[in-house]
């Protein structure tokens, strides 16, 4: 089965190399996005399965998308991929939905495993687990 990927990110250097991690994983980047409106509104308008969200891009942040991703389609897993790894970012991801919280620079592996965890409904928090379950 193929996973149908959204892409969320404004550099287009970080799209082409998310292209290059999921090529010939059985995951398809079905929709691209460069804003957080746009992603949020690629989200509801194209049929998808999974999220991949930046944080920090024009035009509305990715905290912004995922409010209203999981508003309007709350079974939508959304991971976040950012290089901001603030503790108050990964718990305000976590309380709108998130269904996880990567660390851009993470292994392609990982990074294809997590799209796929995210899919099959458990949650993937990357190295933060830690700071997340101690404020919880």
């Amino acid at each position: 089965m193929t996973i149908r990927l959204l892409i969320a990110d404004d550099h287009e250097w970080v799209r082409e190399g998310l292209r290059y991690a999921f090529a010939n994983t059985g995951i398809e980047i079905v929709a691209e996005a460069s804003t957080g409106k746009s992603a949020a509104s690629l989200a509801l308008e194209v049929e998808v399965d999974v999220v991949l969200l930046d944080i920090m891009m024009p035009d509305g942040d990715g905290m912004d998308a995922l409010s209203r991703i999981k508003a309007a389609k709350g079974n939508l897993p959304v991971l976040i991929y950012s290089a901001h790894d603030r503790p108050d970012y990964v718990q305000r991801c976590a309380s709108l939905g998130a269904s996880g919280y990567l660390r851009k620079g993470v292994d392609n592996q990982v990074l294809v495993a997590a799209v796929r965890d995210a899919f099959a409904g458990q949650e993937v928090w990357d190295g933060v687990a830690t700071t997340l379950n101690d404020e919880r």
